[in-house]
């Protein structure tokens, strides 16, 4: 009888032994599905082991050793899930990057559905709480995906500098307007469904903001393919700045470009790596509802990178869609006023205090 229980003891021990090292192995090594694997078969093994051991010690070295084995297996089914939605979410920004929005929203919520699946495995709040931060981080990819036309590819000068190959107009009517096209309508220029006669009332009535011409933005004539790519022989001075406030002027505020101000050697930049409303801070700026616009407009773009809220409204931009400083302070920002998108065209000049 002793043999016997020897013998069984001895095959058990052996059996733990080659499982926990062929689990040990295989993690070693990143095969992750084998290593889970094995680390199943050794939780087994010693389940079996700790039935028949009957010293008190070893048996608790046993279930220390099993829950250490179940730990690591769960740990790589971790690594494993958020691995898979990981690699979608890189496949989503590649194919993003390449123009190919619809694959890459699916992408998006293929990412999301492998972390909700995974989610309802987890009962620790915390865990479900970083879990259902990823996928909504996910899904918001994908929502503003849908909102991405692949129509229209933006086009590149040799210099680097983005021009609109089919810029459009988007006025606030269009995602409600569902009257079919009629004859005679300026498709052409604007994407929301209006007659020429609508069209051309808002070119010549309502063009005219605080005393300055604002053309319509994809206008060939006026707006910005007629401008691109915002270079010319001479730098750039608005004729018409606005006008500083008093006490603006107090502290000694005046028009400088950023040649006059920065550091030799220093290049102005735009955007500087990313647009953080902790940057706009309102000073002596008396208009403090522009402020606040600036500053909300800012922390969505920060909250919601894809959006580019504000840095896709500024114009020149170089290959990758940022906007980028023009060598001769001649700038267009994308705004929509009265009801349709127009160009404003200003210069580099910022408000800055002498000395």
């Amino acid at each position: 009888k002793l043999q016997f229980l020897y013998f069984i003891g001895r095959m058990s021990y052996e059996a733990c032994l080659d499982a926990v090292t062929k689990a040990m192995q295989a993690d070693e090594q990143g095969a992750v599905d084998n290593a889970i694997r094995y680390y199943g078969d050794a939780v087994e093994q010693m389940m079996l082991w700790s039935r028949r051991e009957a010293a008190k010690e070893r048996k608790a070295a046993l279930m220390k050793n099993i829950q250490s084995c179940l730990d690591r297996a769960e740990k790589l089914k971790e690594q494993k899930v958020l691995g898979s939605a990981r690699e979608q979410a890189q496949k989503a920004k590649s194919l993003e990057d390449g123009k190919r929005y619809k694959e890459a929203k699916a992408c998006y919520v293929r990412a999301a559905e492998i972390l909700f699946e995974y989610k309802k495995t987890q009962t620790r709040k915390d865990v479900q709480e970083v879990i259902k931060g990823q996928i909504d981080s996910y899904m918001k990819s994908a929502e503003l995906l849908s909102l991405v036309s692949e129509t229209s590819v933006p086009t590149h000068t040799p210099e680097g500098v983005y021009v609109p190959q089919t810029v459009t107009s988007t006025p606030i009517m269009d995602t409600v307007s569902l009257r079919k096209p009629e004859q005679g309508q300026a498709t052409h220029l604007q994407m929301n469904r209006m007659t020429a006669e609508e069209f051309d009332f808002l070119r010549n009535k309502s063009s005219i903001v605080c005393g300055s011409k604002l053309p319509i933005w994809d206008d060939k004539e006026e707006g910005y393919p007629s401008v691109h790519p915002l270079t010319s022989a001479n730098v750039y001075t608005d004729p018409a700045p606005p006008k500083l406030s008093d006490k603006q002027l107090e502290h000694g505020g005046v028009w400088m470009r950023p040649t006059e101000f920065l550091p030799p050697g220093v290049k102005p930049c735009i955007v500087r790596d990313k647009v953080d409303p902790l940057d706009i801070v309102q000073s002596v700026v008396g208009n403090c509802s522009y402020v606040c616009s600036l500053t909300v407009a800012a922390a969505y773009e920060q909250r919601f990178p894809k959006a580019r809220l504000i840095s896709s409204a500024m114009f020149p931009q170089d290959a990758s869609g940022r906007p980028v400083a023009n060598p001769t302070g001649r700038h267009a920002v994308k705004l929509l006023i009265n009801g349709i998108v127009r160009m404003v065209i200003i210069d580099d000049r910022v408000v800055a205090s002498k000395g």
